[in-house]
């Protein structure tokens, strides 16, 4: 799965990427990441907020169910506020016919691949991994209970199924 993110207004600002409660990475601008999983099932999900961001605070989750060794995509929404900056995971449907036009799809399609092929890989070292992951427990944990609850409470989330991989 490769979550990308390409906003030329927000440079600065990391977003933290996680699978369940596990920590993925954080990333921003000009940069992607290249996350090997599991195939079936996952909640993919980030936040746009620092290491210890209360309940109700942006997150943005995707229900993803992966098929053996298909490559999918998983853009992040840059969402500029007042004071804050949201982001809004957006699953890249490759099916030219999902979008409007024709025109819309190769935009789509063009942002996405350019963050791959002109980003720089998210690549921290060993320690710098073991470090964020302690530090992002706390969001974790409250990333994930916020999921449960608004689960239960019958909210739906964006699905990124198994036919929708990139090749």
């Amino acid at each position: 799965v490769y979550f990308t993110r390409s906003s030329p207004f927000v440079l600065l600002f990391n977003f933290s990427y996680f699978d369940g409660s596990d920590y993925i990475g954080k990333f921003n601008n000009g940069k992607y990441i290249a996350y090997e999983c599991a195939p079936g099932k996952h909640v993919f999900w980030s936040s746009s907020g620092g290491k210890t961001i209360e309940i109700g605070a942006n997150k943005s989750y995707v229900q993803a169910d992966l098929e053996a060794g298909k490559t999918y995509i998983i853009h992040s929404e840059v969402i500029v506020r007042v004071l804050t900056t949201d982001v809004k995971l957006v699953p890249f449907n490759n099916d030219p016919s999902s979008y409007r036009n024709k025109k819309q799809y190769n935009a789509r399609k063009e942002t996405v691949t350019n963050s791959i092929s002109q980003g720089i890989q998210y690549d921290p070292t060993p320690q710098e991994q073991s470090d964020d992951i302690a530090a992002f427990a706390t969001l974790s944990k409250n990333g994930m209970e916020e999921y449960n609850k608004d689960l239960a409470a019958g909210k739906k989330f964006t699905q990124l199924p198994k036919d929708m991989f990139y090749n």
